[in-house]
């Protein structure tokens, strides 16, 4: 009897350190500042900017934090409004995005460099995020991996 006592309070101990441990593990959340790598060009591998993603209203959104490559980079001439031959730095480029899924949210994005707005999902795995744009009405899309800085 005393060793099973002993045999049931180990699984006890067990069962509590897993759940304390998993407790503990960072929530998957886009929500932070990611480093931009370039994947395309004399840019493949470097980074290239600091975006910091936020949560509001229930939501998630990103702005440029730092730009490493051209700190007075301008939105293209086709941006939409107020962004078109804005700076880049500080600008707004990710809206709307909402949760479908335990590490995936989905909503817009704009491209500075061509001015134009993607349908946008971001996908989190640890220290790595995922970013597909997207066109629906074509079968172009872009898909970067960024890096969590914070």
């Amino acid at each position: 009897m005393k060793s099973c006592f002993k045999r049931s309070n180990v699984r006890a101990s067990l069962v509590l350190f897993v759940f304390f441990v998993s407790a503990s593990l960072p929530a998957q959340t886009p929500v932070g500042v990611w480093q931009t790598i370039g994947d395309k060009g004399e840019d493949k591998g470097k980074v290239l900017s600091h975006i910091q993603i936020y949560e509001y209203d229930g939501k998630i959104g990103a702005k440029v934090a730092k730009l490493l490559k051209d700190p007075d980079a301008k939105c293209h001439a086709d941006c939409p409004g107020n962004k078109a031959n804005a700076p880049i730095l500080g600008m707004n480029i990710m809206w709307g995005l909402k949760k479908t899924g335990d590490s995936k949210w989905e909503g817009e994005m704009l491209d500075p460099e061509d001015g134009l707005v993607y349908n946008c999902i971001l996908s989190v795995n640890g220290n790595k995020l995922t970013v597909r744009g997207y066109d629906r009405f074509s079968p172009v899309s872009r898909t970067q991996t960024w890096l969590r800085l914070n």
